[in-house]
């Protein structure tokens, strides 16, 4: 099981899933109930220190995600995932 390096900025809610961002990079869907994870994808590239420092948006049945890390020369972007697949 892979440890979880959170750095807690907030947690967005659709439906029985709270997503939540690492600041390593992912994007991990638990479900409110259980508390089991239900989907974890890895979005940003921390060897080239892509970061996520942000709570995820919400926006009907997609969680947006910005990542950062302009202080290390890389340039932003930001990733929709649908969360009516999990």
């Amino acid at each position: 099981m892979k440890s979880v390096l959170l750095l807690f900025s907030g947690v967005g809610l659709w439906n029985d899933k709270v997503v939540s961002h690492t600041l390593d990079g992912r994007l991990i869907i638990t479900n409110k109930t259980t508390g089991a994870i239900e989907q974890e994808v890895q979005l940003a590239d921390a060897s080239v220190s892509e970061v996520i420092t942000a709570a995820p948006l919400v926006v009907k049945d997609s969680a947006i995600t910005g990542v950062a890390g302009a202080e290390y020369g890389i340039r932003g972007w930001l990733h929709s995932t649908s969360l009516s697949d999990t």
